[in-house]
């Protein structure tokens, strides 16, 4: 009987018919045939499941059967990588190389190797062949923009993310990337240029609405921002994050009360937060509530008791309370 895996696949009888057929051959030392969808079919659940050496095993079978096919000389390979075979990996892809120069899964392949490897030019090199070839290059102008920020050329990455973004309109993690590569570079400013161009061309893009919010909160300009977030909360009613920088601004400019509602909301739509419940106790603190303030830091703490600034305001209002001994301790151990 086939081993059951975790793995969405096995929900369909034809899957699960495969496997029990695949391993029942294993078992006997037979030889059935398998057609090539088959074999990448089996080598994706082992490989899902992260069983290397029975997806190794799978991908060995089906280049006996199918020694020309190039893309389990490339499944060979990233195993091989993924079992930290390095060298051997780099053997495979010669080899499916010399039979097809332009597949784009082998330059992708090779690039991810070079990655993890830390050679980072070889690996931009290998991600720009593979854009060369791909009709789909979003995610390879992704990988590129990566190598880039580990080399910490800020401005590259924003290049070659823009070019993902312009490419996909929807790949909403080259848009969050974004905002952290325009942070880093130091060019916040900037940033809001281009995602008014985001949102000229959609106007319905919460993500560019958020990241554009985001950056004006960053620049202290609050009414801004207060404004990209609702923005993002119209089209999008359950973003909770939105409610929670939102509250932050309304923080910012002292308005604590406003600030306090909207914090709340975000336990609408997500589990309680640490941070949500920090911020709310220090708004309250701000009015005065000190009951409420002490309740608030204190179900931040149950939730992440390693949230010092928590601890912090605990001891604060047990001194705003003139509880000078334990605010003390509060004070100095956290």
């Amino acid at each position: 009987m086939f081993e059951e895996f975790e793995n969405e696949d096995m929900n369909s009888k034809d899957t699960a018919k495969l496997m029990e057929r695949y391993e029942e051959m294993i078992k006997h030392n037979s030889h059935d045939f398998f057609d090539e969808d088959e074999f990448d079919e089996i080598i994706a659940i082992y490989t899902d499941n992260r069983a290397f050496p029975k997806a190794l095993k799978a991908a060995e079978l089906a280049l006996d059967q199918h020694p020309y096919s190039v893309i389990f000389l490339v499944r060979q390979a990233q195993l091989y990588g993924a079992s930290n075979q390095i060298h051997k990996a780099f053997e495979v892809l010669t080899r499916a190389e010399a039979f097809d120069p332009n597949n784009e899964e082998i330059w992708v392949t090779k690039g991810s190797l070079y990655s993890h490897l830390n050679e980072h030019d070889k690996a931009i090199h290998s991600f720009k062949q593979a854009v060369k070839i791909s009709q789909d290059p979003d995610e390879i102008y992704m990988m590129i923009a990566i190598e880039y920020e580990n080399k910490k050329d800020y401005n590259k990455a924003i290049y070659f993310l823009k070019k993902a973004i312009a490419n996909n309109s929807g790949n909403e993690l080259a848009l969050f990337e974004l905002a952290w590569c325009f942070e880093e570079a130091g060019l916040v400013s900037e940033s809001i240029a281009y995602y008014n161009e985001l949102i000229d061309r959609d106007p319905y893009s919460v993500s560019a609405w958020y990241n554009l919010g985001v950056a004006h909160n960053k620049l202290s300009e609050y009414d801004q921002a207060i404004s990209a977030f609702d923005f993002c909360i119209a089209i999008e009613e359950a973003f909770s994050s939105a409610y929670f920088n939102k509250a932050n601004a309304l923080a910012n400019q002292e308005k604590y009360t406003e600030a306090i509602e909207v914090y709340k909301q975000t336990f609408e739509y997500e589990e309680p937060d640490a941070y949500t419940h920090y911020y709310l106790g220090e708004c309250y603190e701000k009015l005065d509530n000190n009951k409420l303030a002490l309740q608030h830091y204190q179900k931040a703490v149950k939730i992440d008791p390693e949230l010092s600034p928590a601890w912090l305001g605990i001891g604060v209002v047990y001194d705003l309370n003139e509880s000078y001994i334990e605010s003390l301790f509060f004070i100095i151990v956290f």
